[in-house]
């Protein structure tokens, strides 16, 4: 990625840092909103929530990371961390030789404390994940084109209301989202540089996604196309330097080349070694058949028939267009704008930014499991970073740009005011006003 090289002018001893004063009111307004939403919710739990935090808080305590091997144990078990200091909170007596379903239907409303205190606890942990998720937009946002795009990509992860509002949920999602992106924004550093670091932080990211959900194995062709479009660019930069040179330089090149491709083709194996390493440790060594177990019983899950709904209308195949719609009107109308005219001026790499996504969401549409935008969520924050692309356009020096990008960017807040704290409820205005 492009590093920003503008340098910060000193500031005065009666001079507001404005930059670091919006960032943090963008990442205070996650754990607000956040907090609120889940403190307002008078729904009870997802029919869900009750069995994760009890597998979760099996996990922990027992480490029987067979209950629910259907999901891995990373984000479930964060999850119950916070239940471990809330005293009288205790699994059933019977608790091993209960259902899935069972167990969380008597660990939280049989226990030692209301089942609202278990229900908000254990949501607190993925407001948190959000918060740290949006950092990281930041960050790379920051670093792609400058502290103004780390702060739009910022503003656009903290308002959007589908993180927003799987965050108010015990569950995956967000753990996913952040591990992914976590682990592409390290490979990509490491085709770009190789190291033992570099190439560590992406197999750490890889292998808390992969234990944190099995849909992450999208990173798997993701990351050989990126690897595919690295081989491309430099295959091309080397001929075209072959073209001016002569004898010895050009097998010279060819060598380099050569000792560049097997030089992160290695460095895959330590990546995926790593990941590896991370899963052994997270099923606690001797448990770490049960991840296998998990994967292929999802894999055998998404060759089955499900019954889908759409539009008034069911399909045990699904419709290929289902995604395609549910990111047009779940996604709102600035980030859509925003990522509209951030297509101009695109290179190889801001377009790398784009194949995650693009992966995750092509395997979507495939599938025969249509059951809302959760599923594509990992989405969600590529977009953000990749709208934020929108402040380097040149129009946006003029005044009418900027203009343009304060009504976008209000438009934005408003429309994550407006659904307050009904975020999962979320349609942007292609719906609501038709």
């Amino acid at each position: 990625m492009v590093q920003s090289t503008a340098a910060r002018v000193p500031l005065g001893p009666h001079r507001v840092d404005w930059h670091n004063l919006f960032l943090t009111a963008v990442l205070l307004a996650v754990p607000v909103q956040g907090l609120l939403s889940i403190s307002s919710d008078r729904r009870g739990p997802h029919w869900d929530e009750s069995s994760h935090i009890a597998w979760g808080y099996a996990y922990l305590t027992q480490g029987a990371f067979s209950l629910g091997n259907d999901t891995p144990p990373l984000v479930h078990m964060l999850e119950a961390v916070p239940l471990l200091f809330i005293p009288k909170v205790a699994l059933p007596p019977n608790w091993d030789r209960l259902g899935q379903i069972a167990i969380g239907d008597q660990f939280v409303n049989q226990n030692g404390v209301p089942a609202s205190t278990i229900i908000f606890w254990g949501r607190v942990p993925s407001v948190l994940l959000l918060t740290l998720l949006t950092w990281l937009v930041y960050k790379w946002g920051r670093e792609m084109v400058g502290s103004g795009g780390g702060l739009l990509a910022a503003l656009f992860c903290a308002t959007d209301p589908s993180l927003l509002g799987r965050a108010g949920f015990i569950g995956t999602d967000i753990g996913v989202a952040l591990f992914a992106l976590l682990a592409v924004r390290w490979f990509l550093r490491y085709l770009e540089s190789p190291g033992l670091g570099t190439g560590a932080l992406a197999g750490l990211g890889l292998g808390l996604a992969l234990v944190t959900k099995f849909s992450s194995v999208f990173l798997f062709p993701a990351g050989t196309l990126l690897l595919a479009i690295w081989v491309v660019r430099e295959w091309r930069r080397v001929t075209s330097a072959l073209h001016e040179t002569k004898g010895d330089k050009r097998r010279k090149l060819r060598r380099e080349f050569r000792d560049a491709l097997v030089a992160r083709l290695r460095g895959i194996v330590w990546i995926v070694t790593i990941a590896a390493f991370v899963i052994v440790l997270t099923y606690r060594v001797t448990e770490v058949n049960n991840f296998w177990d998990g994967l292929k019983l999802q894999i055998g899950r998404a060759s089955s028939t499900y019954i889908n709904f759409m539009l008034g209308e069911f399909s045990e195949t699904g419709w290929w267009y289902y995604y395609p719609l549910a990111l047009l009107v779940k996604t709102p109308i600035p980030v859509l704008i925003a990522t509209a005219l951030s297509c101009r001026r695109l290179g190889w790499r801001e377009a790398q930014l784009l194949v995650a996504p693009a992966t995750l969401f092509f395997l979507a549409c495939r599938s025969s499991v249509q059951m809302g935008p959760r599923y594509i969520l990992p989405i969600y924050p590529f977009l953000a970073i990749f709208a934020a692309r929108l402040v380097a356009q040149p129009w946006m020096r003029t005044m009418a740009g900027r203009v343009a990008l304060g009504l976008l960017i209000a438009w934005q807040v408003a429309t994550s005011l407006r659904i307050f704290p009904g975020y999962p409820m979320f349609y942007n205005e292609l719906v609501t006003l038709t």
